[in-house]
């Protein structure tokens, strides 16, 4: 799967998937339209709990006309929705309203491809803010801001943390979180949809990678010591784990790191990420499948711990999060869910042992997904292509 934002659009060119490239048609919805799918609907298998009682879920609009929104967002505790539009802007959100604008670097943020605006994170004590951008066709920038007030970054006091080069502006990347641990991890794409560099697995690169660094121990960071490749002169000591093609979003369930990994023409992949670890692109895609070489490839990186083809509609890994929220019924807590991009259908499972399990299907959003969200309650928010922010709920 290839796909890339720009211009108010997100474009897909597949060899498998979406039949016409658009995904399927989106109806008409009001401010509070849900579309329902019962728990248990999944190829015939059982509902989360075994029994029924979850019930339903919904996915129900809480927002709309916004710009390309690609990320929803909060620090935790907070009741404000932090919604990063790729073009440039980040609005600020209560009770189903946008109520300002919290940063605007609409007149730095290049837009190309899946280049823009693409990443937020909240320090998780001093109250900087942590933001990835495209500052140049093939450049994405990693950046702190402090606070101008509660509700507004200064925009004067930008720190340039880090930047990155891509080969082309293609599979950018650019999420980030901050780990238990207090650091700065940073997913960055392989950059590459046709130069054949193979820098998912060059260690000298930062492209394919998880990053890890600390933004408190030295300016602009340090290399946690820890970090499973330091001091070695051929490997970047930044480098967490390798072996991406588009580790587009990522969520920290405890200790527990989870990828939605976006595939390439043949398989979309989750994977639960250890120091060190190796996932494989470009010589295997999703579940051990050879890709480069097309037979025969090596088979010794970390497998997934889930993967679906490119089949019935679906096209593209929109990872997700692990719920911890209470608006749902309890035997939902600990589920990860994603969506697909082209058919919009939500999947869930649970992490137990290092594998996915009880893999459930439950509703389809109103049309393409084009990313998920987490509140500062634990609730869960998908994006879609028509400017809407939705959110998962039970049921009406």
């Amino acid at each position: 799967m290839r796909f890339s934002f720009g211009f108010g659009i997100l474009l897909l060119s597949l060899s498998t998937g979406c039949d016409d490239g658009s995904g399927p048609a989106r109806p008409d919805a009001g401010s509070d339209a849900a579309v329902a799918v019962d728990a248990g609907d999944s190829d015939g298998g059982s509902p989360p709990d075994g029994g029924g009682a979850c019930g339903a879920l919904a996915v129900t609009e809480v927002l709309s006309g916004l710009s390309d929104p690609i990320l929803v967002t909060a620090p935790d505790g907070d009741d404000r929705l932090f919604i990063v539009e790729i073009g440039g802007r980040i609005q600020i959100a209560r009770g189903g309203s946008v109520t300002g604008t919290f940063l605007d670097l609409s007149g730095s943020v290049v837009l190309r491809g899946d280049h823009g605006l693409n990443g937020l994170a909240f320090h998780p004590s001093d109250g900087r803010v942590f933001v990835s951008y495209a500052t140049g066709a093939t450049t994405l920038r990693i950046a702190s801001f402090t606070l101008g007030d509660a509700d507004t970054v200064d925009p004067t006091s930008e720190q340039t943390i880090l930047e990155v080069d891509y080969p082309e502006a293609a599979h950018t990347g650019g999420h980030l979180a901050f780990g238990p641990d207090g650091y700065l991890y940073i997913g960055i794409g392989d950059g590459e949809a046709r130069s054949g560099m193979a820098l998912a697995q060059d260690l000298t690169s930062l492209n394919g990678k998880i990053l890890r660094i600390d933004v408190d121990g030295a300016a602009p960071y340090a290399i946690p010591g820890d970090n499973p490749f330091t001091g070695t002169a051929t490997m970047r000591d930044e480098i967490y784990a390798y072996g991406f093609r588009l580790p587009y979003r990522f969520t920290f369930d405890g200790t527990d790191l989870i990828v939605g990994e976006v595939g390439n023409d043949r398989f979309e992949e989750v994977d639960l990420v250890t120091s060190g670890g190796n996932y494989g692109w470009p010589v295997v895609e999703g579940n051990m499948h050879c890709n480069s070489p097309a037979s025969g490839c090596d088979l010794s990186s970390e497998p997934p711990i889930h993967e679906f083809p490119h089949s019935g509609g679906h096209c593209a890994m929109m990872g997700g999060h692990v719920y911890r929220g209470s608006a749902l019924p309890s035997c939902y807590a600990g589920r990860y869910f994603y969506a697909d991009y082209c058919s919009g259908q939500v999947t869930s499972f649970r992490v137990e042992g290092g594998a996915a399990v009880d893999v459930q299907d439950g509703p389809s959003a109103p049309g393409m997904v084009v990313s998920w969200g987490r509140g500062g309650d634990g609730e869960l928010y998908l994006l879609g292509m028509d400017g809407s922010v939705y959110q998962l709920t039970a049921a009406p």
